[in-house]
Parts: structure tokens; C-alpha cells; sequence
């Protein structure tokens, strides 16, 4: 259960940001930035999904996994991307 929310989450989180963010405020973005970001995510949700999968269960441990995983995507899209 715990893939499968990971995964739609961030398929309507990806999908519905690129919708609704320009609706409210429009930004010019280079096709590149776009792929590099899809990028970059797509790799967080895999990792998510091993590390979840090999674990077999979701405590404390997989927490901090999936946090270090996040804080790293972030630093990556905001600052490399």
C-alpha cells in the first residue's frame, strides 16, 4: 500500500503542479530544465519505492531514508536544475 501511495502521490503531485502552477503564475521554462526536473524526480519516487521494497515495512528507519532522499532531490532541483 505504502508503493502505491508513494507512487500516486507523486504522479498527481508531478501532473497537477504543471497544471495549476502556470494557471496562477506563468514562468518561461526551457524544455531542458522540465526533463532534467522529470528527471530528477522520477529517481526520487524509484528510490522511494526500492527502499520501500526491500525493507518489507515503514518505521523510523525508512523514514529518515526517504527524508535524506527528499532533502537530496530538493537541493538537486533547486539548485543544479
Amino acid at each position: 500500500m505504502a508503493v502505491g501511495d508513494a507512487i500516486g502521490s507523486s504522479f498527481i503531485d508531478a501532473t497537477l503542479s504543471l497544471g495549476v502552477g502556470p494557471m496562477i503564475a506563468p514562468i518561461a521554462l526551457s524544455a531542458g530544465v522540465a526533463v532534467a526536473g522529470s528527471l530528477v524526480a522520477a529517481a526520487a519516487v524509484g528510490l522511494a519505492v526500492l527502499v520501500l521494497v526491500q525493507r518489507r515495512e515503514h518505521n523510523r528507519v525508512s523514514g529518515v531514508i526517504l527524508t535524506v532522499v527528499f532533502l537530496v532531490a530538493y537541493f538537486l532541483i533547486a539548485n543544479v536544475i
